[in-house]
């Protein structure tokens, strides 16, 4: 579990190099709303997280929570920095 943690650090850096790269979204009307690439995150912790008990790998289940907990650190860091 120990060694996929610096993991977290590369997938937070590519993520941050994409949403540089990524042109502006247009036609929002001032509202907030999460990103595909979010949604996916979080549906792949979720499964993983739901797939540990049925494999018998408790292993996963730590994974998957470190990135759940990951994706949701980084939306409340963006909903408390962006008015």
């Amino acid at each position: 579990m120990a060694l996929g943690l610096p993991a977290l650090y590369i997938l937070d850096a590519s993520l941050k190099e994409n949403a540089r790269r990524a042109p502006p979204a247009t036609g929002d009307k001032g509202e907030r709303h999460t990103t595909p690439v979010y949604a996916s995150l979080l549906g792949a912790a979720l499964a993983v997280m739901l797939m540990a008990p049925v494999v018998g790998r408790p292993v996963l289940l730590l994974a998957g929570t470190a990135l759940l907990f990951y994706v949701l650190g980084v939306l409340i860091g963006i909903l408390l920095t962006i008015p």
